[in-house]
C-alpha cells in the first residue's frame, strides 16, 4: 500500500458521539493489535504496489457503470514487506488494526472517538471502566468528495463515509478520485505487468488505531484528549481540537423552562394578590361608608326624635 501523503490541513468538525459498552479482560489488552508507539515510514520502492481493477458506486444514481480504481493490493508478495509488523495480527477486527498506537507518517486520523469498556479483576472482582480513544488513518488528508462530484479535484485520501461497493475487498476505504487525465501514477499488477493509472478512483484499506488514557506518554507524537461526548471527523498532529459542539439550536432549552417555570407563576400569583387586596379593600371601604351611613342617619333620626320629647 502507497502512501501518498498530502500537505496536512488545519481543520476538524465534531458531531453528537454514540458509546458502546462491553465485558472485557482488564488493563491494556482491549487496546487491539500490534503496538505501534512511532509513526510508520513506508519504503519509497513501496509506492508502486497498487492493483487497476474496477468498480461500481450503486449508491449514486448519477454513476452507471465500472469505472478504473487502483486498489492496494495484498496479493503481491511485497505487500507484506511493505507494511508493519502485526499488520496483519488483528484477530476478529481484520488487519490493519493496531494498539496503542499512533497513524503512519503524515497521514490523518479520522472519526476519533471513544468506547467505555467494563472490566473486572479476576483476582479482587473489581470492575471499573475503562476509555479506550479510536481512530481511523488515511494517506492524506483532503476534504471528503463523492464519486458524483468527481470532477472536483482531490489531492489526497480521505476517509470514505457511507455505503460503498468499490472494492468487495477493502471493508473501510480511505479514497480520492481524479479526472481523466488528472494523474500519472505507476503500478504493479500481482502478475508483475505494469501500467499508469491516469483516472478513477484511488483507495486502500483504513488503518484503525486504539489508545488508552494512560498510553499517551509513550505515543509520539502525542494524541488528544477526546472528551467521550462526539466523534472528532478528522485530526492531524498537532492540531488544537475545537471545543465539543452545542447539543442544542437556539437558547439553552433548560434556561427558557427556567425563565418561563419560574417567573411566570411569581408574576400571576402577585396578580391575583393585587386584585384580592384590592377587592377586599373595596368591600371594606363600602362597608365603612355604609357603617358611616347608618350611623349618620340613626344620628339624624335621633336628633329628630329629642325635641318632640321635650314638649
Amino acid at each position: 500500500m502507497a502512501s501518498n501523503a498530502a500537505s496536512p490541513a488545519s481543520s476538524s468538525s465534531s458531531t453528537p458521539l454514540p458509546t458502546s459498552s462491553s465485558a472485557s479482560t482488564p488493563s491494556r489488552i482491549a487496546a487491539r493489535g500490534a503496538p505501534l508507539t512511532t509513526p510508520f515510514v513506508q519504503s519509497p520502492e513501496c509506492a508502486s504496489i497498487w492493483e487497476l481493477t474496477r468498480g461500481r458506486a450503486k449508491e449514486y444514481d448519477s454513476i452507471t457503470g465500472l469505472f478504473p480504481v487502483l486498489a492496494s493490493n495484498a496479493a503481491d508478495e511485497r505487500f507484506s514487506s511493505c507494511q508493519p509488523s502485526g499488520w496483519d495480527d488483528a484477530g476478529p477486527s481484520g488487519s490493519f488494526g493496531f494498539g496503542p498506537a499512533v497513524c503512519p507518517s503524515a497521514w490523518t486520523y479520522y472519526s476519533l472517538f471513544v468506547t467505555r469498556d467494563l472490566s473486572t479483576v479476576a483476582e479482587t472482582h473489581i470492575t471499573f471502566l475503562s476509555a479506550y480513544s479510536h481512530a481511523y488513518c488515511c494517506a492524506s488528508l483532503s476534504s471528503q468528495r463523492d464519486w458524483a462530484f468527481a470532477d472536483l479535484i482531490n489531492s489526497g485520501m480521505t476517509l470514505a463515509r457511507g455505503e460503498t461497493h468499490w472494492v468487495p475487498s477493502i471493508s473501510t476505504p480511505c479514497t480520492r478520485f481524479f479526472k481523466d487525465g488528472e494523474t500519472t501514477i505507476s503500478y504493479t499488477d500481482s502478475d508483475s505487468s505494469t501500467g499508469v493509472f491516469t483516472g478513477g478512483m484511488q483507495i486502500h484499506e483504513a488503518w484503525r488505531v486504539t489508545w488508552h488514557d494512560e498510553d499517551t506518554s509513550t505515543l509520539s507524537p502525542p494524541l488528544p484528549s477526546l472528551d467521550g461526548t462526539t466523534i472528532v471527523q478528522s485530526w492531524v498532529p498537532g492540531q488544537t481540537l475545537p471545543p465539543p459542539p452545542r447539543t442544542e439550536h437556539g437558547p439553552d432549552i433548560m434556561w427558557v423552562l427556567y425563565v418561563v417555570t419560574i417567573p411566570v407563576p411569581i408574576i400571576g400569583l402577585t396578580v391575583i394578590g393585587l386584585i384580592i387586596w384590592c377587592l377586599v379593600r373595596r368591600h371594606k371601604r363600602k362597608k365603612r361608608e355604609r357603617r358611616e351611613e347608618q350611623e349618620e342617619r340613626e344620628a339624624h333620626e335621633l336628633t329628630a326624635i329629642e325635641p318632640e320629647s321635650g314638649k
